[in-house]
């Protein structure tokens, strides 16, 4: 069992919320008390139907076991890491259907399709990628990965590669630098 004694998870906000003129900014409570509050802030990432309170419950109970076999699946999923790449926590994701599209830093787009690859930044900034091969870039302060329609590696200044499966997202621990993204 892996303790999370620290996490801070930037999440989606809904946009309906800035448009109808309601705050854009929320604090979610934690499951834990060893667990920090989340802010929660616009334009990060979509949830996938699972929400970072199920994600840090399961990060203290979840089996490695079961972390093992959702990963090795295939199927979409939703992952808590950790700054070293560690799978904290797993769960399966509610993603829709996507067709792939060629690689490249989609400006037109961005991550408004579920076919990209997207960098959520902290900041609310989301880059969406399209395409396979490789692509060196320097995005910092990034708090969700996805993968979008193809298998997806990316990358931290550190050297930690982040494995995501087609369909699925990780989420950070603390704000990451991607230097580099393959699909």
């Amino acid at each position: 069992m892996v303790k999370v004694k620290r996490c801070v998870v930037t999440v989606v906000a809904a946009a309906i919320l800035v448009i109808a003129g309601g705050s854009t900014a929320a604090t979610a409570v934690s499951p834990s008390d060893e667990l920090e509050a989340i802010p929660l802030t616009i334009g990060v990432a979509p949830l996938l139907g699972v929400s970072n309170e199920e994600l840090f419950e399961l990060a203290e109970t979840q089996p490695q076991a079961e972390i093992d076999e959702l990963v090795a699946s295939g199927i979409p999923t939703v992952t808590l890491v950790g700054d070293d790449g560690a799978v904290l926590a797993v769960a399966p994701a509610e993603y829709p259907a996507v067709s792939p599209f060629a690689i490249n830093l989609d400006l037109m787009q961005g991550c408004r399709t579920a076919a990209n690859a997207c960098i959520y930044q902290t900041t609310g900034g989301a880059w969406g990628y399209k395409g396979t091969g490789t692509l060196n870039i320097k995005v910092q302060s990034v708090s969700t990965v996805a993968a979008g329609t193809r298998p997806t590696t990316f990358t931290r200044d550190s050297g930690t590669v982040y494995r995501v499966p087609a369909g699925g997202q990780s989420r950070m621990v603390t704000a990451a630098k991607i230097v580099k993204i393959a699909r």
